[in-house]
């Protein structure tokens, strides 16, 4: 077994992994089985990897809890699902020792949403088997009555899961203050040995860690994940870190007043950091920044909550290899299979879904969007290496797939796909797929998709368009240092990085099988 600690950080971050954790419930085959003679069903994939078991001293029963480090503001919490760990006993406890008046201040509870008030209306959940697809429509899922990522929640976590962290005061705005973030960390580890204690207390319960998977909001938490990164890379220097960056809102060559600039430089931080920090970080633009063309004629995407259903959907099939029962791929594999040959680490997310039914020769070039994407970067680019991840393709979608692949020109060397049965669509998924591009009964609830991580040469917009940002800045001659708390000489330094970064993905063509194969043998000697 080789275990996946995942760590998530923001309100988007956070929408996003609640979705992609009702896909891993949605993978467990509660029931099956259980009448005479009838089979086990095997699951698809490993729950150890990405579960901890655990038993609640609330009712004695196992527990299944994601491996996850959860932090927001408190109260983005929002009503989670009741704890399997509850509490209460130890506060009723804690009261007893006690004679005296006790006077009470309690913040008023935060009610359920719907959505959980049906779970538990059901049982302990909606039951799959039974689930028609209905509830996928958007007249069954009111989007007016998601308040935050946890009224959608399918799991359990275990309490030290949950880092809730103090809200900002009125007159703060912790938006892109990289000193703000790196001082909120730094506080925070303290009080709460969380490097020490919490997340170490996750990585002893593993056998054999794979390393860790991150999703982070880079203007909120983009600094206080970059300390705490810093301090894993000291802790752990070989440990494997695959980072999805939610970038900001702000266009760099847009940003104008002094937030926004603030902004646009914590971003260019964050990834200028990434490269020596992570294995593999996969930058993704805001949902706003999206443009709408034939990849989202079946989509809606008008809100963070189905904006992130979409992300997760692909997030959790392009990483679905690592999880697989029998995989032989690893959190290592997959980064070094994309970064290599360029050996810089960041790479694209692209996918479509769903994908329709049936599939054309012009579906796959029509429906792929490249969600990392700098907006109006046009240029031809080359991609170097990719891994695709196919869900619910029938054989003759194979054999339309290998056509289109066949066009790219990657060496069959710096390409895989992993064929994998269709997405999940859980109850608690957004009704943002049009019932045209749904699959007929049986498999009602599941969607077809196809999602790939690919490094490009496409990659280096990402880089020069804040790098040419920071220049211009620096060319105003403005109280930098007011405005984002970073001195000159600092923020020159940062635009020269980026520089650098750039250049490493320069467009030099394709790279062909010899060449790649000449750059082996010269490994090998």
């Amino acid at each position: 077994m080789k275990e996946i600690i995942y760590i998530q950080a923001g309100s988007l971050a956070n929408y996003t992994a609640q979705h992609f954790w009702n896909t891993q419930e949605a993978y467990f085959t509660y029931g099956d089985g259980d009448n005479e003679g009838e089979e086990q069903k095997e699951p698809l994939v490993d729950h150890d990897i990405s579960f901890r078991e655990g038993v609640s001293p609330k009712s004695g029963d196992v527990t299944y809890c994601p491996r996850a480090l959860i932090f927001d503001w408190k109260g983005n919490f929002g009503a989670l699902r009741p704890d399997l760990y509850d509490d209460a006993g130890e506060e009723e406890e804690i009261r007893n020792l006690w004679n005296g008046d006790v006077v009470e201040y309690r913040q008023e509870q935060i009610p359920k949403s719907k959505y959980q008030e049906e779970l538990e209306f059901a049982g302990e959940d909606v039951d799959r088997s039974e689930d028609d697809g209905r509830e996928r429509n958007a007249e069954k899922r009111n989007d007016s009555d998601i308040r935050f990522w946890s009224d959608y929640s399918r799991v359990y976590y275990h309490p030290r899961s949950l880092q809730k962290l103090a809200e900002p005061a009125d007159w703060q705005d912790p938006e892109g203050d990289w000193n703000y973030g790196q001082d909120l960390f730094r506080g925070y580890d303290h009080e709460n040995d969380l490097m020490d204690d919490t997340l170490r207390h996750f990585m002893e319960e593993c056998d054999a860690l794979q390393g860790i998977q991150l999703i982070n909001d880079s203007s909120s938490f983009g600094a206080f994940v970059d300390s705490m990164l810093t301090l894993l890379k000291d802790d752990h220097p070989k440990l494997t870190c695959l980072t999805f960056p939610f970038l900001s809102s702000v266009v760099p060559g847009e940003a104008l007043d002094n937030r926004a600039m603030r902004i646009a430089i914590n971003d260019a931080l964050c990834i200028r950091d990434l490269k020596s920090l992570s294995t593999l970080s996969v930058p993704l633009q805001s949902s706003s920044l999206w443009n709408p063309g034939a990849w989202s004629s079946d989509l809606q995407f008008d809100n963070t909550y189905r904006a992130s259903a979409i992300l997760a959907s692909h997030i959790e099939s392009a990483t679905l290899p690592l999880r697989t029962k029998g995989s032989v791929v690893d959190l290592r594999d997959l980064c070094d299979s994309v970064t290599y040959p360029s050996n810089v680490p960041f790479a694209h997310l692209s996918g479509a879904l769903p994908v329709p039914i049936p599939i054309t020769d012009a579906v796959f070039d029509e429906r792929m969007h490249d969600f990392s994407k700098v907006d109006g970067a046009d240029r031809p680019s080359t991609v170097y290496a990719r891994r695709d991840v196919s869900r619910g393709f029938t054989g003759r979608d194979r054999i339309r797939y290998d056509a289109w692949q066949e066009k790219s020109g990657i060496p069959i060397t710096l390409y895989d796909i992993t064929h994998a049965p269709a997405l999940p669509i859980p109850t608690s998924f957004p009704g943002i797929l049009r019932d045209s591009s749904l699959p007929p009964s049986p498999t009602a609830g599941t969607a077809r998709c196809l999602s790939s991580l690919y490094s490009s040469s496409a990659t280096s917009e990402i880089f020069s368009v804040r790098a040419s940002f920071i220049d211009d800045c620096i060319k105003r001659k403005r109280d930098m240092a007011g405005i984002v708390g970073i001195e000159i000489d600092e923020l020159r330094e940062l635009a020269n990085d980026l520089w650098a970064m750039h250049d490493a993905y320069h467009d030099e063509g394709d790279i062909s099988e010899e060449g790649l194969e000449e750059e082996h043998d010269d490994e090998e000697e």
